[in-house]
């Protein structure tokens, strides 16, 4: 947070401004003699106020609804005040001192509430009362010194084509004064609250956007001052409409975008994460291909030699010793092949040698000497895949059928590979137990399912009681 300089002295002046506006505001005010009479300068601030806390408190909801209930800090969208069209209205309608008074009662009001929530400081609260006051000075007065005071009759002078074009010219420069002068309002408590600053940050806040589209409304001051003596309500139903609605859009489109950001969010993160569990499978694959290695270079050969050696020995011991020499041996053989097993479900190398399709026979031939029949069929023109999709498919595969051995009570099994032309299909059938669509789901299907998702691959498991499952995966190979 950058501490504001000289918020002593920025209050002091900011105080002295909003006395002496008020002083002039006061003095200067005159009943206009309209539909209204003396209570227009009360009904305008009273809807003023209602106007702005009522918006207030419909963006305060919003926000809270968007970060789930979670406390409210500041939001450069609580700069948004939809109630400066109505300061410009009072200029027009009634006369530049009931502009300045709507102006600061609606501004104090509602910078109260904000300091007593701890949204704004105290010197700000000065500052944009002060600074509200004295842009609506300089734009009434000047929309009254072009386009004449508001007019309490209507006659066909007034709908001369000079004095339409006057009208709108002065209710023009007005709304331009605060388009250009508003934003500077609000450059204090952007510095105060942003740890980084730029112009070109500033002026792309949603929040001047979003202010910038409630001045439009602005420019229908001209046309309403016409009907104000004679249908008043049409006067202020010809603002406030457009005005509530254009409101009403902005909080849409400010939902909107939280709720696009928010799911911006969550797809970035669901990628991080899929990445994430992509290098941990990396990492595991590179694991278990330096395992199956040091397995095979290492203990292997150390077993092998080990069993070469016992056949040699069985010439130099005793008859009495041969038969433990020969468990000793069939010992080793033993541990040798479970070695040759265990590298094998580490990293076949028929995988890595010769393709997903040799990888997929040995697992179907593997499978079958465990006790259940299992058969393997290929279509298509084979094609090698990636390194990373063959793994993944042949550990998709190698899962299934360890859930079949597991838990289905199978008798027999098939494992079916189709190369066409834009598409890899695989298919894992049994003839088992199988399991209800409701049930819970072990880790194994899981990570079925997460490998196929790190490929692009669709996986679809089906099944039903008593009548086996099928696992189908597909990948595309489009690029």
């Amino acid at each position: 947070m950058k501490k504001m300089p000289g918020k002593v002295f920025v209050s002091i002046i900011s105080l002295c401004l909003i006395c002496a506006l008020l002083l002039w505001s006061l003095w200067n005010y005159r009943p206009v003699s309209n539909s209204y009479g003396s209570r227009a300068i009360y009904s305008i601030t009273l809807l003023s106020v209602v106007l702005a806390l009522a918006s207030r408190w419909l963006l305060v909801r919003m926000l809270r609804q968007e970060s789930g209930n979670q406390p409210l800090g500041w939001n450069p969208l609580f700069l948004i005040d939809v109630t400066v069209p109505l300061y410009l209205a009072a200029g027009a309608l009634l006369n530049p001192p009931a502009a300045v008074l709507v102006a600061l009662v609606t501004q104090g009001c509602m910078q109260a509430v904000l300091f007593s929530k701890r949204f704004v400081p105290l010197s700000y609260a000065f500052y944009r009362l002060a600074a509200i006051g004295l842009i609506i000075f300089v734009a009434t007065n000047l929309d009254t010194f072009i386009g004449g005071p508001p007019h309490i009759e209507v006659t066909a002078q007034n709908f001369t084509s000079s004095q339409e074009l006057i009208n709108f010219a002065s209710a023009f420069i007005a709304d331009m004064i605060v388009f250009v002068l508003l934003p500077l309002a609000w450059l204090p408590i952007v510095l105060h609250c942003s740890t980084t600053f730029s112009w070109r940050g500033f002026l792309s806040l949603r929040a001047i956007r979003f202010q910038w589209m409630l001045l439009s409304v602005g420019l229908l001051v001209s046309i309403a001052d016409y009907f104000d003596n004679s249908i008043g309500e049409m006067a202020w139903l010809i603002f406030l409409v457009p005005l509530l609605a254009l409101y009403w859009l902005i909080l849409l489109s400010i939902r909107l975008s939280e709720q696009t950001n928010a799911l911006r969010r969550s797809l970035q993160r669901q990628e991080e994460l899929r990445q994430y569990a992509s290098n941990i499978t990396r990492v595991q694959e590179d694991e278990r291909r330096r395992l199956a290695r040091e397995l095979h270079d290492d203990t292997a050969q150390a077993l092998i030699a080990l069993a070469r050696g016992l056949e040699g020995l069985k010439k130099q011991v005793a008859q009495k010793d041969m038969q433990w020499l020969t468990d000793l041996q069939d010992l080793a053989d033993q541990t040798l092949e479970g070695v040759r097993r265990a590298c094998r479900d580490l990293r076949p190398s028929l995988l890595d040698d010769l393709g997903l399709r040799a990888a997929l026979e040995w697992l179907s031939t593997s499978f079958a000497s465990r006790g259940v029949a299992c058969t393997f069929a290929c279509s298509g023109q084979e094609s090698r895949l990636n390194p990373e999709a063959e793994i993944a498919i042949f550990r998709i595969v190698q899962e299934a059928l360890s859930n079949i051995w597991r838990h289905a009570n199978a008798k027999q099994a098939s494992i079916e590979l189709h190369y066409l032309p834009q598409l890899v299909q695989v298919s894992i059938r049994d003839d088992g137990k199988g399991f209800a669509a409701g049930e819970q789901f072990g880790m194994g299907l899981s990570g079925m399912r997460e490998r196929a998702l790190l490929i692009g691959a669709d996986l679809t498991i089906t099944s039903s009681p008593h009548n086996g499952s099928t696992v189908e995966l597909s990948l595309s190979l489009l690029p």
